[in-house]
C-alpha cells in the first residue's frame, strides 16, 4: 500500500515537474514574443518619424519650389533610414503579412514623393502641386494611418503577451509552491522514517550491547576465578619450589660439609694414628729408663752431690709416678680423637645422628 502511494506521489511529482518545465518554456517564448512586439512598435515609431521628416522635406521643397542638392542629400538620408527601419521591422515580425499594408503604403508614398521631386526638379510646378495634392498627401495620410494601426496592434500584442507571461509566471510559482510543498512533505515523511529507523537501530544495538556486556561480564568473572585459581596454584608451586630449593641448598651444604668433614677426619687420623702408634713404645722406653734409674740407685745408693741435687731439682719421684699417668692420659686422648674422627666419617656418609654424637664426644673430651 505504501509502495503504491509512493509511486503515485512520484508520478504526480513527475507530471508537475514536466508542467513546470513546459510552462517555463512557454513563458520564455511569450516574453520573447512580447519583446518582439515591443521592438516592432519601436521600429514603427521610427518609421513614422522618418515619414514625418520626409513630409517636412516635401513641404520644404514645395515652399522653395525647387529641388537642390541639400534637399536631395537629406531625402536620401531619410530614405536610407527608412530602409533600415523596414529591415528592422522584418526581423521583429514572424509574418510579413502583418506589415504588408505598412510596407505597401510606404512604397506608394515614396513613389509619389519621387514623382513630386522629379517635377520640382523640372520646374513643373502646376503638375507638382497636383501630384502633391492627389498622390503625396493622400499617400502620407495612408502611411500615417497604417503605422498608427500597426503600432496599436503591436502594443496590444505586447501587452497581451506580457499579461499571458505574467499569468504563466503566477501559475509556475503556484506549481513550484505545490511541488516544493510536496517535496517538503516527502522530506518530512522520509526524515521521520529515517528517524524511526535510527531509533530502532539504536535500540537494537543497545540490546545487543547489553547482551554482549552480560556475556563479557560472565567471561570476565570466569576468567577472574581461573586467574585466582591459577594464582593460588602458582603460589603453592612457588612455595614448594622455594622449599625444594632450600632443601637442595641444605643438601648441597651438607654434602660439601660431609666432604669437608671427611677430609678433616682423614687429616686427623694421620697424626692421631702416628701418636697412638708411638705411645706404647714411648711408655715401654719410659719403663726401661725408670728401671735403669732404680738399678743405678740400687747399685749406687750414695750418688754424688751434683746428681743428688739434680734429682731433687727435677723431683724424680714425682716424675716416676706422674709420667706413666701422663702417657696413659695421652693414650686415652688419642682414643677419644679416634672416636670423633670415626664420627666425622660416619657423618660424611649421611648419618643424621652424627652431630649429636660428635657434640657429646667433644664435650666428653673437653
Amino acid at each position: 500500500m505504501n509502495t503504491q502511494k509512493d509511486f503515485r506521489g512520484w508520478i504526480f511529482l513527475g507530471l508537475g515537474g514536466c508542467a513546470v518545465v513546459a510552462a517555463t518554456f512557454g513563458i520564455l517564448r511569450l516574453n520573447a514574443w512580447s519583446d518582439q512586439a515591443a521592438a516592432q512598435e519601436h521600429s514603427l515609431q521610427q518609421l513614422q518619424t522618418v515619414a514625418n521628416r520626409l513630409d517636412a522635406l516635401e513641404w520644404r521643397a514645395m515652399a522653395q519650389k525647387t529641388f537642390n542638392e541639400e534637399l536631395e542629400a537629406a531625402i536620401l538620408e531619410q530614405r536610407e533610414q527608412a530602409e533600415l527601419t523596414l529591415q528592422s521591422l522584418e526581423s521583429t515580425t514572424s509574418s510579413m503579412n502583418e506589415l504588408e499594408d505598412v510596407k505597401s503604403a510606404y512604397k506608394a508614398y515614396a513613389i509619389a514623393v519621387n514623382k513630386l521631386f522629379g517635377l520640382l526638379e523640372k520646374q513643373n510646378l502646376e503638375e507638382a502641386i497636383e501630384v502633391d495634392e492627389t498622390e503625396v498627401d493622400p499617400g502620407y495620410e495612408l502611411l500615417h494611418d497604417q503605422i498608427i494601426e500597426a503600432k496599436l496592434m503591436a502594443s496590444e500584442k505586447s501587452k497581451r503577451l506580457s499579461s499571458w507571461a505574467n499569468l504563466g509566471a503566477v501559475a509556475i510559482t503556484f506549481s513550484l509552491v505545490v511541488v516544493i510543498g510536496f517535496l517538503f512533505q516527502r522530506y518530512l515523511k522520509a526524515n521521520q522514517k529515517i528517524h524511526n529507523m535510527v531509533i530502532d537501530e539504536m535500540r537494537r544495538r543497545e540490546q545487543s550491547l547489553e547482551q554482549e556486556r552480560q556475556v563479557l561480564e560472565a567471561k570476565v568473572k570466569e576468567r577472574t576465578q581461573d586467574l585466582q585459581k591459577a594464582n593460588t596454584e602458582l603460589a603453592n608451586t612457588l612455595t614448594e619450589l622455594e622449599q625444594s630449593q632450600v632443601q637442595i641448598i641444605q643438601n648441597e651444604k651438607m654434602s660439601m660439609l660431609g666432604q669437608l668433614v671427611a677430609g678433616i677426619a682423614h687429616e686427623i687420623n694421620n697424626p692421631v694414628g702416628f701418636i697412638a702408634g708411638n705411645i706404647q713404645p714411648a711408655l715401654d722406653y719410659v719403663q726401661d729408663l725408670f728401671g735403669l734409674i732404680e738399678l743405678y740407685q740400687q747399685r749406687y745408693p750414695e750418688p754424688t752431690v751434683e746428681i743428688q741435687a739434680e734429682i731433687e731439682s727435677i723431683d724424680l719421684a714425682y716424675i716416676q709416678d706422674d709420667l706413666p699417668k701422663l702417657i696413659g692420659s695421652m693414650q686415652e686422648g688419642t682414643t677419644r680423637i679416634r672416636d670423633i674422627s670415626n664420627g666425622l666419617r660416619i657423618f660424611s656418609r649421611g648419618d643424621s645422628t652424627f652431630p649429636e654424637r660428635v657434640t657429646k664426644r667433644v664435650k666428653s673430651f673437653v
